[in-house]
């Protein structure tokens, strides 16, 4: 989109900006797009959330379990999973961030 040089016109003294009905409908139209984006952004971003709390109790629940991969073949892909998971998660938190209203995460969470 070429930038276009604004045109400066007074009107009973007031220093103001003269605007083509295309010009002025860009703005609105750009508003719209970003909100829609936004609110797609939202969705992802609960979703995001939503499978983080689930995978944290999925780790939990294998780790108090001590799976037979894990006793029986320390490399396992379960071991490796698990040894990885802490640090993804932490990384979809951050991504996600903090829900307005939503408490602060707890020390060694």
């Amino acid at each position: 989109m070429a930038k276009h040089k604004p045109r400066h016109i007074v009107v009973d003294g007031q220093p103001m900006v003269a605007l083509t009905s295309k010009e002025y409908g860009e703005p609105a139209a750009k508003r719209r797009q970003v909100g829609g984006m936004g609110s797609r952004l939202r969705v992802v971003r609960d979703e995001l959330v939503a499978l983080s709390g689930f995978l944290e109790a999925l780790v939990r629940a294998l780790e108090a379990e001590g799976t037979s991969a894990r006793r029986t073949d320390p490399d396992s892909q379960v071991q490796a999973l698990l040894a990885t998971a802490p640090r993804l998660l932490g990384q979809a938190r951050g991504i996600a961030g903090r829900r307005r209203g939503s408490p602060a995460p707890r020390p060694g969470q």
